[in-house]
Order: C-alpha cells, then structure tokens, then sequence
C-alpha cells in the first residue's frame, strides 16, 4: 500500500505600500500557484493588487471601490485566472454586500475587473460563500452565495456575475 505524504512548504515576501499603518482589512489570496491577489482598505477606499510570482513583486495597486461603512467581511476566489471578491459592508446599521469579479492578464502584466451592483441583505446576514459555475466549456462565471435567517428559514440567494475577460480573448 502506498502511503501519501503531506508537503509543507513556506515563503516570505515584502507586501510594499507606502503608508502602511494607514491600511485596514488586508488580505491575500492565492489560486494555488504563483498568483496572489492582495486586498486592502486605506481611509475610504479599497485597492487591489496582483502578484504573478510568489509575491516578489506586486502591481501597483489599483482602487477597485469606495467604501461606504464599515467592512465586516472579506473573501476572496480564484479559479486559474479569474478571481471574485465579496465585500460584507454594514452603512447605517443594514448590512449590504459588494462583489468583485476579475481576470488576471499575463501578458500585459494587467489585470481588469467589474464592480458589481451594491445588494443589501434581506434579513440576519449568516455568511457569503463564493464558488464558480462552468456557463460552457471553459467559461465560468464567478458566484457569490448569501446565507441568511429570515424569520424560521435560512435562506440562499445565489448571483452569478461572467467573468470580464481579458482584451485579447473573445
């Protein structure tokens, strides 16, 4: 019988932003490979930036949206190239949730992204799960799920969101 072993590997690298004390909410992900994508909050804006290569270098940061509360949540997923971010936000003491879908380009070093509509949750928010669904041979669409009591229920309200491809794909 053959028997598995896990591998456990580690890795350093400087996450560089000028400011830093300033920046809230940061966080990373990565879809198994040499891509990262970091997220993060600095005042009343939330920025984005893409690592190709194990975090030893990062594109400068880009503003993805403006925050209009606190954030309470973020989550993050990627599926090769393509990733999806939900943003849990609470303005004025109703929670709304903020999603984010994207495509990492190689080529030109770039990445693009859609901000999607603001969605305001209907009733006690549970949590967000992200997942992709396939749409057609290789094109997915990235989903976000949200969980949430509403009176006895627990209820699911699933929005998918295509995935905006890079410039030089159809």
């Amino acid at each position: 019988m053959e028997t598995l072993t896990s591998q456990t590997t580690s890795h350093c690298f400087n996450f560089d932003i000028e400011d830093i004390k300033d920046i809230t909410n940061l966080k990373f992900y990565t879809n198994g490979g040499s891509k990262i994508l970091a997220i993060y909050a600095k005042q009343v804006d939330v920025y984005l930036s893409v690592s190709r290569n194990y975090g030893q270098s990062f594109d400068q940061s880009q503003k993805v949206m403006e925050i209009s509360g606190e954030i309470v949540d973020v989550q993050m997923l990627m599926k090769n190239d393509q990733f999806v971010i939900a943003i849990q936000e609470k303005i004025s003491g109703v929670h709304h949730k903020r999603t984010i879908s994207g495509w990492i380009n190689d080529e030109n070093q770039s990445f693009s992204y859609k901000l999607c509509p603001k969605q305001e949750i209907k009733g006690e928010l549970l949590n967000v799960s992200l997942s992709f669904r396939e749409l057609a041979p290789g094109r997915y669409e990235s989903v976000d799920h949200l969980f949430y009591r509403n009176k006895d229920d627990i209820c699911v309200e699933s929005m998918g969101h295509p995935c905006k491809m890079p410039l030089d794909k159809p």
